[in-house]
């Protein structure tokens, strides 16, 4: 199995199922004073290169299904919109352009069987989750609709 298969694998092993229906919003603080494993960014890549990573976001109920291409680029759908932008795997965070324009770098940390995602712009509170990783564009996202 190649290396980036083999850490998507052992990654979404534990946490692929997230039981985001029970799930609360955290800090981040709280995340490292509990224990919780900061994701590298080897593994942050295998959890996003050429897969439809689903989130959800617990503080509001949203869920996004987004695809993150090998070659960097991304794309979801709003509405009846595609967004597309690039995306990097870098210093143990994922980058990325937002729909503002801006890049912004999240942090990703294991606890248990959550995958919790940290974005800056939410700071103290870390309210996404990874709900599942399915390799390929399952959704079509890189296709408009």
């Amino acid at each position: 199995m190649p290396l980036p298969v083999a850490i998507a694998t052992a990654v979404l092993s534990c946490c692929a199922l997230a039981n985001a229906a029970s799930a609360q919003v955290v800090t981040e603080e709280s995340l490292i004073a509990g224990g919780a494993q900061r994701l590298t960014t080897d593994e942050i890549r295998a959890l996003h290169a050429d897969r439809t990573v689903f989130h959800h976001n617990v503080a509001s109920g949203l869920r996004v299904a987004i695809w993150y291409a090998g070659d960097g680029t991304r794309a979801f759908r709003g509405g009846n919109r595609t967004f597309t932008g690039e995306w990097t795997a870098r210093d143990n965070q994922r980058c990325e352009e937002t729909v503002a324009g801006p890049v912004v770098c999240m942090s990703f940390y294991r606890r248990g069987d959550e995958l919790i995602v940290c974005d800056p712009r939410e700071i103290p509170d870390c309210r996404w989750r990874i709900t599942r990783s399915v390799e390929g564009d399952v959704e079509k996202l890189a296709r408009k609709p």
